[in-house]
């Protein structure tokens, strides 16, 4: 009589453990769906992104990834910094407040010069022409992709190959401040057109000129205003692909 007491009470009190771990093996199999992360450079043609979802320049600490070789720690110029990001979208965000207001990165050797896309969010505090958000060059300096803003509402994009020029600027995209918007830049070389592309508030502007190879390799991007414009912005969620998306 005794021992089967004591069997029961011992049921009794392992039961709870029992229970518990039931629960946890329930909660630890729901926590395995999780939803996808904004960078994935494992997808197909992602060179580099930076999210920015914290105030650390090292890109992979910040919701980042990047291929292998590509330089993943923002040197600052400047003011340049990061902050919380302003309503509407989660997270952190790169901000400059005037002139040369800037993170750079250098870059593998001829990773974007012949083709590529680049996606980013901005948001506008104030305007002013040459606000470069987005400039990738060559050791000539006469070869690059500048994306900037030009007038006070839209946005220019330039693709430099040995110093031969191919532009294009949006005409209606007509930006206000204070709200965000996504910018998309695409660029090829060779016969198939069109060969540049510009979109920025549903306003799609593209170019047929064919595109000059580059005399020098690109070496080098910077990320915020590296150009003379003062201006006041934010700058997040920024993917390079190497391909036409």
């Amino acid at each position: 009589m005794i021992k089967k007491y004591f069997i029961i009470l011992f049921l009794i009190l392992l039961l709870p453990s029992i229970c518990l771990s039931w629960g946890t093996a329930v909660v630890g199999s729901g926590s395995q769906s999780i939803a996808p992360s904004f960078c994935d450079c494992g997808a197909t043609d992602v060179l580099w992104c930076w999210e920015v979802t914290n105030t650390n320049t090292t890109i992979t600490a910040s919701g980042g990834c990047a291929d292998a070789g590509w330089d993943t720690t923002g040197t600052a110029a400047s003011a340049i910094n990061i902050v919380d990001a302003p309503t509407g979208k989660t997270g952190s965000a790169v901000h400059w407040s005037s002139a040369q207001d800037y993170y750079s990165f250098s870059l593998p050797t001829g990773t974007i010069d012949s083709e590529g896309t680049v996606v980013f969010d901005i948001y506008l505090i104030s305007f002013a022409s040459s606000t470069l958000f987005f400039w990738a060059f060559g050791n000539s300096n006469v070869d690059e992709l500048a994306i900037s803003l030009t007038g006070t509402d839209e946005i220019y994009f330039a693709h430099y190959g040995n110093s031969n020029s191919v532009l294009t600027t949006t005409t209606a995209a007509n930006l206000v401040l204070d709200t965000w918007y996504t910018i998309t830049v695409k660029w090829r070389q060779g016969v198939t057109d069109p060969s540049l592309s510009i979109n920025a508030n549903s306003t799609t502007i593209t170019s047929n000129t064919d595109l000059t190879n580059w005399e020098a390799d690109s070496t080098g991007m910077r990320i915020g205003n590296s150009a003379s414009g003062i201006s006041e912005g934010y700058i997040k969620n920024i993917r390079i692909y190497s391909s036409w998306q």
